[in-house]
């Protein structure tokens, strides 16, 4: 990857899933109508193990706008590894980006 073109490094940072999807209704094996990439299971289950699947209403809404600020002004989605993340940790870092 290090290797690879930019434009191939951002291609890969572009087509990482956003955090916080809707877990329940991800399918891990497939696209979604988008052709947007799902998350795997790992990272469905480290999504889970942070609280994300049980964020707010306030907290998804906030969570939600900063992603999109985020990927508006970055153009590329907010990546953070979350395995020993809360969700809270998340949020925190989304907010101040």
């Amino acid at each position: 990857v290090r290797r690879s073109p930019s434009e191939v490094q951002l291609e890969l940072l572009r087509s990482h899933p956003d955090l916080c999807l809707k877990l329940e209704q991800i399918d891990a094996t497939q696209r979604d109508d988008d052709d947007e990439a799902t998350i795997t299971e790992e990272s469905r289950q480290e999504q889970g193990r942070a609280g994300l699947a049980t964020l707010t209403p306030d907290e998804r809404q906030n969570f939600t706008k900063w992603n999109e600020d985020y990927k508006s002004k970055f153009n590329i989605p907010f990546i953070l590894a979350v395995r020993n993340a809360s969700k809270y940790t998340v949020l925190s870092a989304l907010e101040g980006r």
